[in-house]
């Protein structure tokens, strides 16, 4: 695969990721990790790092510019609903080489940082698209929802659906 400067990978071969700095030959690149080192890596030990719409929420909550609040009633925000499917393919296609471990670490990054996000954003209804596999990224998610009394949650109809999903209900009272 070819890179450019300015995209975010994820390693194969070890745990985290970084952005590519620069391309040093057709075998290799130089990228800035996730502890902010810079070092060669090869090219095909990296996967591209797919942007969902979480990291384009978080860009834009990131601006220095504050962009215009809309002003939304509470019934708009009662009825909003963020959605997220956490299949591995969607996250990242180049996964073949992960370990089930990191491949769940990613998986739960991506669901802590849409709760974040719903919590930030005051969306009361969050949908999370887990798959129904062996249950163990779901028992993850219900177990970091726990912590937070007075949030609900439930498991999405497998037939309507069609996969394996948990519904959050926040209630902002306890998350403040």
């Amino acid at each position: 695969m070819r890179f450019k400067p300015g995209d975010k990978v994820v390693f194969l071969t070890e745990q985290g990721g970084g952005v590519v700095k620069e391309v040093l030959s057709a075998t290799h690149v130089s990228l800035i990790d996730d502890m902010g080192f810079e070092r060669p890596y090869p090219a095909d030990a990296l996967a591209p790092l797919r942007v969902t719409q979480i990291a384009v929420d978080e860009r834009k909550l990131m601006e220095k510019k504050e962009p215009a609040k809309a002003k939304i009633s509470q019934k708009q925000q009662k009825n909003q609903v963020y959605r997220i499917d956490l299949h591995i393919e969607e996250l990242l296609p180049g996964h073949s080489l992960m370990t089930n471990y990191e491949m769940l670490q990613l998986q739960m990054e991506h669901f802590k940082r849409a709760f974040n996000h719903c919590k930030n954003k005051r969306i009361k209804r969050l949908q999370v698209i887990h798959g129904v596999g062996e249950g163990i990224l779901r028992g993850e998610i219900h177990s970091f929802l726990r912590q937070f009394s007075g949030t609900e949650f439930h498991d999405m109809s497998y037939t309507r659906n069609g996969f394996g999903g948990t519904e959050v209900i926040l209630c902002f009272k306890e998350l403040d």
